[in-house]
């Protein structure tokens, strides 16, 4: 079980080979289990500043301070502090690290104290080599498994007193699992590595549930390495190749797209500035919209911008901010748009997107999907905004058969092509 005597000081643990892949927070929980230590001795023995209330799971993956505070108490856990890095687990790449928000867990491996950051993935619903459904739960008294930690407890034994680990499988878990679980995990390590070569994905990092129901249809139901999910239908999406054409955009094109990336990044109230060749489709956006609506529900001004033929019947008209349906506006030969219209889901996807395009703007494979990306989001995101803040108004002539909202982006690269994939998830109007 112990590599050598060494290992007992100061923490004994489990043959390091043995448990390729745990995360940190698995390595604490079988270090405390073996050593026969409750929570509370973690703080002496490991350096672990933690708190009772939090999901020691998500501080643990995230925090470099506590997996280095690990290392000193444990120095010959060392090779597995490569794979303690949540990027690696990633699907994707350029955006943010996904996972899920609390503590997440195959039931069988919990028996072993046995926890990979495999299982806090959002695109991963079962157990690879137990073929089980994850959980997230107490089995007996449904509390969260991150509860599962206190003071006076041994690590995870529930306050209702299951005990989520078997003392037997701890010590003598068998070889042909052993087997079974590094093949699969470096399974995944390589489909995860190719992935992030290929996809990039913008989306909501703190919107745990949308991403359960997200990873799924962006994947069509079937990853790589396993087979598993079952998608909701309750969202819109839209797929489109983007061809790279053989030369690379001017020095000064790139350099005005730089300049609009970084500063959409940093905006706060998003007066965005456009691409120029944004100004036709975003006026087209902004008709399609306005043939939704009267006249009259339109200020004067509004109807010069959008050419709207005809004045308006009565001019008992209410003041308002005439913001909503104003196309892109030139400033000293500037492209501008009044973002604040935009949901903030929009804003945070856009201003993700142009962070990626600041990052990558030679790299024309990536930066044609961006740009591309961008334009759906802007005018879909757009449009949905402008009806919406319309019909507070102005009843609508004709009602969309669905209502829009939090987009999700993934861009998958390729030598030629780019295939985008844009969702947006939401609930159906109500009848």
């Amino acid at each position: 079980m112990i590599n050598n005597a060494s290992a007992l000081a100061p923490v004994a643990h489990r043959n390091i080979d043995e448990i390729f892949g745990i995360s940190p927070f698995g390595f604490v929980v079988q270090s405390l289990r073996i050593n026969c230590l409750l929570p509370s001795d973690a703080f002496a023995t490991m350096g672990l500043r933690l708190t009772y209330g939090e999901d020691w799971s998500k501080r643990l993956c995230r925090s470099q301070k506590l997996k280095e505070s690990i290392l000193k108490a444990a120095p010959s856990a060392y090779p597995l502090f490569p794979l303690w890095d949540l990027g690696q687990w990633q699907a994707f790449g350029d955006g943010l690290t996904y996972s899920r928000a609390s503590l997440t867990a195959c039931p069988e491996c919990l028996k072993t104290g046995y926890h990979s950051m495999l299982f806090q993935m959002p695109w991963t619903n079962r157990c690879p080599w137990h073929d089980l459904p994850l959980i997230s739960q107490c089995p007996v008294c449904a509390s969260p498994l991150c509860k599962s930690i206190s003071r006076d407890l041994s690590a995870l034994v529930c306050a209702c007193g299951s005990d989520l680990v078997d003392a037997m499988q701890l010590v003598h878990e068998p070889k042909t699992l052993i087997e079974a679980r590094i093949k699969s995990l470096k399974r995944y390590l390589r489909w995860a590595q190719e992935s992030r070569d290929r996809r990039d994905l913008f989306g909501l990092e703190q919107d745990s549930d949308l991403w359960e129901d997200t990873i799924p249809l962006v994947f069509k139901n079937k990853l790589a390495w396993s087979r598993h999910g079952t998608p909701k239908d309750s969202n819109l999406s839209r797929v489109s190749i983007v061809r790279h054409e053989p030369d690379l955009p001017c020095e000064s094109e790139q350099n005005n797209l730089l300049r609009i990336a970084n500063d959409t990044g940093r905006s706060r109230d998003l007066f965005l500035e456009l691409p120029v060749s944004f100004e036709l489709p975003m006026r087209h956006v902004s008709s399609c919209v306005a043939t939704k609506f009267s006249p009259n529900s339109f200020s004067e001004r509004e109807r010069i911008c959008l050419g709207i033929d005809g004045a308006s019947e009565y001019e008992e008209w209410q003041p308002r901010a005439s913001v909503i349906l104003l196309t892109a506006y030139y400033v000293q030969e500037k492209l501008f748009f009044d973002g604040r219209i935009l949901s903030r889901p929009v804003q945070t996807i856009l201003q993700q997107i142009c962070l990626s395009i600041a990052h990558h703007v030679r790299d024309k494979r990536r930066t044609d999907g961006y740009v591309r990306a961008y334009e759906r989001v802007l005018y879909r995101g757009y449009a949905t905004a402008a009806h919406h803040a319309l019909a507070k108004i102005e009843e609508p002539v004709i009602r969309p058969k669905a209502v829009a909202w939090k987009p999700v982006v993934m861009v998958r690269r390729r030598k030629k092509v780019s295939r985008l994939v844009l969702l947006w998830l939401g609930d159906p109007p109500a009848k």
